[in-house]
């Protein structure tokens, strides 16, 4: 990651927080930001769980959403620990494993059926 990306990371973070404090501050923003978090993060657990119906990617999608609402609720904080610890495990094993050129392949070959399963999907 290159300096720029890492300067405007850590201000969108800063700006991030600064607004999720002011809100905070009030009791009605406090409570419309969690409705919104957690109605934005329920929306893409249910595509997702609609994903694992039809062709995409389901548990991925359903992480994400569970991921968006445990930024601002502990209950899903605890779905996610045990994911995260999972996918750190399969991660450091795959480094130990294989060099970085094959790792960039493996991601490669990932992100290709990715796109080409999506393409069938639109495609019916």
């Amino acid at each position: 990651m290159s300096h720029d990306q890492g300067n405007r990371r850590e201000r969108w973070a800063s700006a991030y927080n600064s607004r999720r404090e002011s809100a905070r501050e009030r009791r009605a923003l406090d409570t419309a930001w969690k409705i919104t978090i957690l109605m934005v993060g329920l929306t893409i657990v249910t595509f997702g769980a609609l994903l694992l119906v039809f062709p995409g990617p389901g548990w991925p999608t359903i992480l994400l959403g569970l991921i968006i609402i445990a930024s601002e609720f502990t209950w899903a904080n605890r779905l996610v620990d045990p994911v995260k610890r999972t996918t750190q495990r399969v991660t450091d094993s795959v480094k130990e494993r294989t060099s970085r050129r094959q790792q960039i392949a493996i991601v490669l070959l990932l992100l290709v059926a990715s796109v080409l399963g999506t393409v069938l999907l639109l495609a019916r």
